[in-house]
């Protein structure tokens, strides 16, 4: 009751009936899933057992809408819109999915008074244990072939079995072997070496191969009046390279997602993270070969943030990106009231925003404007000379050019001259 009586006192001072965005629902941070930093964190389930959790919130319009908006629960459980987590796991493992919380509006069925859909975002931290029960027996483990006899080994022979790959741009260097032939001395006989690279009568393959692809050629070795070759085959890999988006920007509440590209080098591949990044946001890698890493989340505050990321390969060779980031605050609509008309008389007014990101738009989103006036959905400003008094009831909304979106109910009184 003291929500609603301070509500229409509002109303009465500027004439508008607002959305109320300073009242959010807010997650509960002790029960059922305390507060660990920024996760929430469920208590552990055990696969088979049934589960039925209900999470909670606070503030706000006392009546919510759950939904998850990135990422999933466990195998075998599900989530109602009233927050009822229910079901039994079916594999172990643990899950952290983004949960939002919204205000139940009179819309969808909740207190009457409740006209804004603000809600929170958090990250939730579901974990599944095995069912227990005794360990299977290891199997007996399959005896050995025995090892084939070696073969009868020629007067000179070149041991050197393969080459490790080379990396186009770094210095390589592998040396060749043989046996027998007493003092040794290497040719490359048929086909070309990468560019860049030269065999040594040593037997020293060295240089900076200049470029990526894959070579095969023979080398000849002459030792006691005797000679012998080889073919090899030899892989020059593309430079490891790391690539982000130019400058982003992004919105508080808004979900991002920004791919960071690795390419070249040798496959399996590590990401190291330096600088800071917006509250509930973080890298992931992809589930391929790890060539790819997403910056994504829920951003909850706004800033600028330079974001640099390493990728080492398996060879250990490394590549550096910087992502600048850009976090604005949340759009909001900031005019709280309409003012009066009169008919005849000519009527203007601007309405504000701030937060959001470039170019945001204004659209009447329920009921009408009084005639003769309009809306220009590029300036949002409403003009023109009203025909007839009255009260008039309508919803203005602004969309950026991210889709995030505010709304606010305005009541416009048109008076006689």
């Amino acid at each position: 009751m003291k929500r609603l009586a301070l509500i229409v006192t509002l109303a009465a001072l500027v004439g508008a009936v607002v959305a109320t965005p300073g009242s959010t629902a807010s997650f509960n941070d002790s029960a059922p899933c305390p507060a660990d930093g920024p996760l929430l964190v469920c208590p552990t389930m055990t696969v088979g057992q049934p589960v039925q959790l209900q999470l909670l919130a606070h503030d706000g319009c006392d009546a919510y809408r759950w939904e998850i908006v990135i990422g999933g629960l466990p195998a075998g459980l599900s989530m109602s819109s009233s927050g009822l987590i229910t079901g039994t796991p079916t594999t172990a493992g643990t899950t952290q999915p983004w949960v939002w919380v919204h205000d139940l509006t009179a819309a969808e069925g909740g207190p009457s008074w409740c006209g804004g859909d603000n809600h929170s975002e958090r990250q939730f931290v579901f974990t599944v244990t095995g069912g227990g029960g005794p360990a299977p027996a290891p199997a007996p483990k399959p005896t050995p072939p025995p090892a084939p006899a070696p073969p009868p080994q020629p007067a000179l022979q070149i041991t050197t079995g393969s080459l490790p790959s080379a990396t186009e741009g770094t210095a390589y260097s592998a040396t060749l072997a043989a046996s027998g032939g007493g003092s040794l001395s290497w040719t490359v006989s048929a086909g070309s070496l990468p560019a860049g690279l030269s065999l040594g009568s040593n037997g020293v393959l060295s240089g900076t191969p200049t470029s990526a692809g894959s070579y095969t050629f023979t080398v000849r070795v002459d030792g006691g009046g005797r000679s012998t070759s080889k073919q090899f085959d030899l892989v020059v890999v593309q430079k490891l390279t790391a690539t982000a988006p130019a400058g982003q920007t992004w919105e508080v509440g808004r979900p991002l997602q920004i791919a960071i590209d690795a390419k070249g080098g040798v496959p399996g591949y590590s990401w190291q993270l330096e600088g800071s990044l917006p509250a509930h946001t973080g890298f992931v890698g992809d589930k391929g070969n790890g060539s790819t890493s997403f910056l994504q989340g829920v951003p909850a505050e706004a800033g600028t943030f330079s974001i640099v990321l390493t990728v080492r390969d398996s060879a250990g060779a490394n590549a550096q990106v910087t992502l600048p980031l850009t976090v604005v605050p949340k759009l909001q609509i900031r005019t709280f009231g309409v003012g009066r008309a009169r008919v005849g008389k000519r009527y203007r007014l601007a309405l504000v925003s701030s937060g959001g990101v470039a170019d945001p738009r204004w659209t009447l989103a329920a009921g009408v404007l009084p005639l003769g006036l309009v809306l220009d959905p590029a300036t949002g400003v409403i003009s023109g000379t009203a025909w007839r008094p009255g009260r008039f009831r309508f919803t203005l909304a602004v969309t950026d050019s991210l889709g995030a979106k505010a709304a606010m109910t305005y009541s416009l009184t048109v008076r006689r001259r």
